[in-house]
């Protein structure tokens, strides 16, 4: 896992290798798993330092670079993306992609296909699962976009 700085307050949080993040929202069928093999998060966080005095604030960053990567304090989580292998499991669905970029400000997000595979969206209920090369997922409201279908061709 890393941890480095953007741009002002805001951070890019790496972790590669066999990741799960898990969802749990204020309503009870707001849940969502996802495993991939790289997941990125970008989030804002309030520079400390900036508030404190020189002595603390120089104590609290020789603390941090000692320790490594220090997550602890408030959050505010921007975005995230997963690739590689990406499996997520609501109550509602099971989808397979390439990557899922989720931008939390629009809670929008687009599920893409790696090179020669789909991305697969089982429904419950439904017979046949949905494949694409591209979905718009609107995390807000559940609606699924085919954005772009997959190429197919008579032999």
């Amino acid at each position: 896992m890393a941890l480095e700085k953007q741009y002002d307050d805001v951070f890019r949080i790496l972790m590669e290798k066999d990741v799960e993040l898990l969802h749990a929202g204020l309503r009870a069928d707001d849940s969502l798993s996802m495993r991939c093999d790289v997941l990125e998060a970008i989030v804002k966080r309030p520079d400390e330092s900036k508030k404190s005095n020189g002595a603390d604030a120089a104590s609290k960053s020789e603390a941090a670079s000692e320790s490594g990567v220090d997550l602890g304090g408030p959050a505010e989580m921007l975005g995230v993306k997963g690739r590689g292998r990406v499996f997520i499991r609501t109550p509602e669905q099971d989808i397979e992609c390439g990557e899922f970029d989720y931008s939390v400000t629009t809670g929008v997000a687009t599920l893409t296909a790696e090179e020669g595979r789909s991305v697969t969206i089982a429904i419950k209920g439904q017979p046949a699962p949905i494949r694409a090369q591209q979905v718009v997922w609107d995390l807000r409201n559940g609606r699924i976009q085919v954005a772009k279908m997959n190429a197919t061709g008579g032999r």
